[in-house]
């Protein structure tokens, strides 16, 4: 590695520790102040102290993946950036929800009845079962950038000139669930199947919500879901194509967090808002 290359690679690191402080610091001083003023209803504040806990232990990840780093390797384990990577997604997931329920109950509050009745279980059940799979998605990115497995098998449909490669390709690795995590090809290829498979379910689920829903929010919220996917799985191609060029991989990145982001919203709203008639609205 040349030195031009560290000093790029430690202003990068820089910034990103910088940055995860200042959300800390963004997160704990406004919490405690709404706190001491009593502007949290008591049965929010479990679900705010675990977000702050799940953010002090993803400092303590981040350290455990970059000291992967450190020793006989200048990149760090895929094992720990991916839990890195997911944790966030999951720090983000639990704000994106308390956010969006919040602020619908404060609506109930306010203005009466919501146009948010309670949704099918089948809808539910999708929309929460497309939060969770965009989520192990992610998890499969992590290894894939982890392992560089992009810049191989740079070709589709075709995979190694294969739909679906040998099992000796795939399962070579003891023990055998070593190859899930350490084996770009399959790595690759788990990641392009779960790809496929999001992008199935997620039209069926929009065509379960037309059928049971037909309008409102919630056909919009899932249309939206459907788009943001295949829109993903298409950018998801053009990038394998592109042999992971930078450019396009982060736009991957960034789009895989804005259908992370619907896909919580639209889960959310196949929820009604639970509201006591005798709870009062607080308000700073």
């Amino acid at each position: 590695m040349s030195l031009a290359d560290f000093k790029t690679i430690y202003w990068w690191e820089w910034a990103h520790r910088l940055i995860g402080r200042v959300i800390g610091v963004v997160f704990l001083v406004p919490f405690v102040w709404f706190l001491w003023r009593g502007w949290i209803p008591p049965r929010r504040r479990a679900g705010l102290w675990m977000i702050l806990a799940l953010g002090a232990l993803q400092g303590a990840i981040g350290w455990w993946m970059v000291a992967s780093g450190l020793a006989n390797r200048v990149e760090v384990s895929q094992y720990r950036l991916a839990t890195h990577l997911v944790l966030a997604c999951l720090i983000y997931v639990a704000l994106v929800w308390t956010g969006t329920r919040w602020q619908d109950e404060r609506a109930q509050l306010l203005f009466g009845k919501l146009d948010k009745a309670a949704q099918p279980v089948t809808v539910r059940t999708g929309a929460i079962g497309l939060v969770i799979l965009l989520l192990a998605q992610i998890y499969l990115g992590a290894l894939v950038a982890g392992l560089r497995a992009g810049h191989a098998y740079n070709t589709w449909p075709l995979i190694g000139g294969d739909l679906v490669p040998q099992s000796s390709r795939l399962l070579f690795e003891v023990p055998l669930w070593r190859n899930f995590f350490e084996n770009p090809l399959t790595v690759q290829f788990d990641h392009r199947m779960l790809g496929y498979v999001i992008g199935l379910l997620a039209l069926l689920h929009l065509f379960n919500v037309a059928k049971l829903v037909k309008h409102g929010p919630v056909f919009t919220s899932a249309a939206l879901v459907a788009a943001a996917v295949i829109v993903q799985v298409a950018l998801g191609i053009w990038t394998l194509l592109s042999v992971a060029a930078l450019p396009l991989a982060l736009l991957h990145q960034a789009t895989a967090m804005i259908t992370l982001t619907l896909a919580v919203i639209h889960a959310a709203s196949t929820i009604p808002p639970k509201v006591s008639a005798r709870t009062e609205p607080s308000s700073p």
